[in-house]
C-alpha cells in the first residue's frame, strides 16, 4: 500500500478516517498521528521570489540561485564534486541540506526573516510589508 497522508479539520473527517482505517485488510497497519502545521502560503512564496529577482538583479545570480545560496547558509549544506560532462572539468557544488518547501509556516517565516535581514542589510533590498 502506498503512503497516504490525511489531513482532519472536523469531526465528520475524522469519522470517515475510523471508517476507512477499519475496512483496511491488510494487517498489521503502520499508522503516524501529529498536530497538523500548515505549510508556507502562496503569499509568502511570491513575497519570496520577488525579493530574490531583486537580489539577483543587484548580484547577477538567478533567483534560483540566489534561493540556494540563501538555503544553504541557513540550513548548511552537502558538497559534491562533479565533473562537466562536456568539458571534463570538475567543480565542487554545494546542495542545500533543506529545502524551503518543505517548511512549514513557523520554519518558513524565520527563513524569511533570515532572507529578507539579509538582503535589506547587505544589498539593500528589501519589500514594505504589504507587498
Amino acid at each position: 500500500m502506498e503512503p497516504k497522508t490525511f489531513i482532519i479539520e472536523t469531526p465528520e473527517q475524522q469519522d470517515r478516517f475510523a471508517v476507512y482505517i477499519g475496512r483496511q485488510k491488510g494487517l498489521p497497519l503502520e499508522v503516524s498521528v501529529k498536530d497538523y502545521v500548515p505549510r508556507r502560503s502562496l503569499q509568502q512564496n511570491k513575497r519570496l521570489w520577488k525579493l530574490h529577482t531583486m537580489a539577483g538583479d543587484i548580484t547577477g545570480y538567478t533567483p534560483a540561485e540566489m534561493h540556494d545560496l540563501c538555503l544553504c547558509q541557513i540550513y548548511g549544506f552537502a558538497e559534491r564534486r562533479l565533473q562537466n560532462p562536456f568539458t571534463g572539468m570538475t567543480a565542487v557544488v554545494k546542495t542545500p541540506l533543506k529545502r524551503s518547501s518543505q517548511r512549514d509556516k513557523k520554519e518558513f517565516r524565520k527563513f524569511m526573516d533570515f532572507v529578507e535581514n539579509f538582503y535589506a542589510a547587505n544589498l539593500g533590498v528589501w519589500l514594505n510589508a504589504d507587498e
